[in-house]
C-alpha cells in the first residue's frame, strides 16, 4: 500500500489517513528491521510531485545520494548517553533550534509545492540523548507546523513497539508498525485519538 494512494479497507482507518493526508500530521513508524523501515520510507515519501524534506540524525535509513533533490536536508547528529554525561544528554542538543530549522525547511517547501512529504530517519539518537520532556515537545511543536503547511512528517524508530517510550504514541496523528516477513514488509496502522488498528497490510 502506498500512502498517497489506497488506504486500507478499514473505513474508520482509510478516513483517518484521508484526513491526515488532506490536513496534514505526524507518523511514527517502528519496528526493528532497517530494510523494513527503507521500503516504508519510499512509500509514504511518494514521487516527484512532493516536495521532500530530510533530518538526519544516524543515516540509517535513506542512502545520503537519495536525497540530493530534496527541498532541504537537515543534518543534526546527536550525542548519546554514551558519549556525554548525564548534564550534557539534556543540554548539548538543541530541540528548540531543530524544531525551528524544520518549521522553516516545510514552511519554504509549502510555498513551492501543493504537498510536502518530510522523513525524520530516526529518533533512536534523540530517545537516548534529549530529556524526554523536551523530546515529545519537539514532536508536538513538528505536528502542528505539518497541520499549518499540510504537510506529511514521517519519524522512524528502529524498536519494537512494546519498547517505545511512554508518551510518543500521544505526540503524533498515526502509528505504523512494521514487520518483515521473508522478502516482504507488512504494516499495521493505528490512530491513537480514535483508536482503530488496520489489520496487518503488505506494504
Amino acid at each position: 500500500m502506498k500512502f498517497d494512494r489506497s488506504p486500507p479497507e478499514d473505513a474508520a482507518i482509510a478516513q483517518g489517513l484521508a484526513s491526515l493526508k488532506r490536513q496534514g500530521g505526524t507518523v511514527l513508524v517502528v519496528g526493528a528491521a532497517t530494510t523494513a523501515h527503507a521500503d516504508a520510507c519510499e512509500r509514504f515519501l511518494g514521487d516527484a510531485d512532493h516536495e521532500h524534506v530530510f533530518v538526519r540524525t544516524d543515516r540509517t535509513v535513506r542512502p545520503e545520494e537519495e536525497s540530493s533533490e530534496a527541498a532541504a536536508v537537515i543534518e543534526r547528529p546527536v550525542l548519546t548517553r554514551s558519549a556525554s554525561s548525564d548534564t550534557t544528554r539534556t543540554s548539548a542538543f538543541d530541540t528548540e533550534m531543530l524544531s525551528a530549522d524544520i518549521g522553516s525547511a516545510m514552511r519554504a517547501a509549502a510555498d513551492d509545492a501543493d504537498s510536502v512529504r518530510v522523513c525524520f530517519d530516526s529518533l533512536r539518537p534523540l530517545i537516548d540523548g534529549v530529556d524526554r520532556p523536551s523530546l515529545i515537545s519537539l514532536l508536538n511543536t513538528i505536528r502542528e507546523i505539518a497541520r499549518e503547511t499540510g504537510s506529511v512528517v514521517h519519524f522512524h524508530l528502529p524498536a519494537l513497539a512494546d519498547g517505545v517510550p511512554a508518551g510518543l504514541f500521544d505526540a503524533v496523528d498515526a502509528i505504523v508498525e512494521l514487520n518483515g516477513q521473508g522478502h516482504a514488509t507488512y504494516q499495521q496502522w493505528h490512530l491513537p485519538e480514535s483508536g482503530k488498528t488496520s489489520e496487518w497490510i503488505e506494504i
